[in-house]
């Protein structure tokens, strides 16, 4: 703003000096030297007045040119910055879209999760089943493994059981989300948003919740195993979720990439 300032300021003294030019030099040449009856000393004057505007006009008119050059190089550059801004504005915008579309399907993948809760008779027989679906849905199915009998670390077990799979699925969902949010240029602000939804989400969704077991059961939090306090709740999700949670504490919210 200060340069431009004094390029305006240049540009009132180069004018005015040449108006002085144009019409001052021409009439001190007027009265000092008054034109005679023939056409020969009018012409003569008229080349004396030329001779002494010419090169003066011609200066002012190259340093206004150069001034006006300057002034639209400065506007062109000006421009480029701002077209470049408004790029980068847009592939913020459309890397924002995408992180929320990754978001929606991760809560989708929650909230379509099923879980049918089989009730039995007396005698073991099998009576009716309860199907539940979403949140309350992970909750009863987390619940359940909590105080299955099954080896928590049969992985060839759980990893041919269709709930533990879309248990699997929605844990992926959101380690793409968090890469994806980890890698975008949006700002600090939106990527703490998103992380402590996720954060959220993790915590009262898919985390097993040792509170909620039995109190005859306590005790066999600690596994015997691998010494890990994860109960009889499947060692291949219990590490997806502790995995997922050191990536999202791991995201760095404070940066712009």
């Amino acid at each position: 703003m200060r340069q431009k300032k004094d390029k305006k300021q240049i540009s009132k003294w180069v004018l005015g000096i040449g108006i002085i030019t144009t019409f001052v030099f021409p009439a001190i040449v007027f009265l000092f030297d008054l034109p005679g009856d023939t056409l020969g000393h009018t012409g003569l004057l008229g080349d004396t007045i030329g001779g002494i505007t010419s090169p003066v006009l011609s200066l002012v008119g190259s340093v206004l040119l150069y001034i006006a050059l300057t002034d639209q190089i400065e506007a062109n550059n000006l421009l480029s910055v701002q077209i470049e801004e408004a790029k980068q504005d847009s592939k913020i915008q459309r890397e924002l879209e995408h992180i929320s579309e990754l978001y929606h399907l991760f809560e989708r993948s929650i909230e379509s999760f099923p879980y049918e809760d089989k009730q039995f008779d007396e005698a073991g027989r099998r009576g009716y089943a309860t199907v539940y679906k979403g949140t309350i849905a992970l909750t009863h199915f987390v619940d359940h493994l909590l105080v299955s009998d099954a080896d928590p670390h049969d992985d060839h077990m759980h990893g041919a059981d269709t709930g533990v799979k879309e248990f699997r699925s929605i844990i992926k969902s959101a380690e793409l989300l968090i890469d994806r949010i980890s890698n975008s240029h949006v700002t600090p602000e939106d990527k703490r948003f998103y992380k402590n939804l996720i954060l959220h989400r993790i915590s009262y969704n898919l985390s097993p919740d040792f509170e909620r077991i039995p109190a005859d059961r306590t005790m066999g939090i600690r596994c015997k195993i691998c010494g890990e306090d994860h109960g009889s709740f499947p060692v291949i999700l219990f590490n997806s979720i502790e995995e997922l949670k050191t990536k999202i504490e791991a995201l760095d919210v404070d940066t712009q990439n």
